[in-house]
């Protein structure tokens, strides 16, 4: 992935990592964007982590992304993501983060 490629994700990538500094690291930035780093080069739209938190913890995982200016997806968040153990968000006008 060329620094072309990469720099419209930095936005949604800061945001992120501050999202799990506030969860003491208890995630990781996987998909394409860490193929690309640690890797070969790989084409991706958006940005992918892993988190390891408590069911529990959602509302203020919620919460903290909204302090990062990443917004939910969709509606109801919370029972989207107790439902599907995942959670899609958004930047205002930036690329997506899917966790």
């Amino acid at each position: 992935m060329s620094p072309e490629q990469i720099e419209p994700l930095l936005p949604s990538l800061a945001s992120l990592q501050k999202v799990l500094d506030r969860f003491d690291q208890q995630g990781i930035i996987i998909g394409g964007v860490a193929v690309s780093l640690l890797g070969d080069p790989r084409l991706t739209a958006d940005v992918d982590a892993m988190l390891l938190l408590s069911l529990n913890d959602l509302p203020q995982l919620i919460e903290v992304a909204a302090q990062e200016d990443l917004y939910p997806r969709v509606e109801d968040a919370e029972v989207f993501a107790r439902r599907k153990r995942c959670q899609s968000y958004g930047m205002t006008s930036q690329v997506g983060c899917n966790l």
